[in-house]
């Protein structure tokens, strides 16, 4: 099974897409500040793409996060 069908996984890209609104981006900002598109962010946002590890690490330094401070918060929920 795909990691973007997984109940958990979307639970995780809600939270990301909550970080960059309470961030004040706009997904064309993310786009801009990790040198890909808007529909790039917009895909992964909508989990018609994967977001890996690296992908990851790239929205937590634009959301100026900790992976560790994600990953607990999705072990919390």
């Amino acid at each position: 099974m795909k990691a973007i069908y997984d109940a958990r996984y979307q639970e995780l890209i809600a939270w990301l897409k909550g970080a960059r609104n309470k961030a004040g981006l706009t997904q064309s900002d993310v786009a801009s500040k990790t040198g890909r598109c808007r529909i790039w962010v917009a895909k992964i946002e909508s989990c018609e793409l994967e977001c890996g590890i690296m992908e990851l690490l790239a929205f937590c330094r634009v959301y100026r996060l900790r992976v560790r401070d994600v990953i607990k918060e999705m072990e919390e929920t």
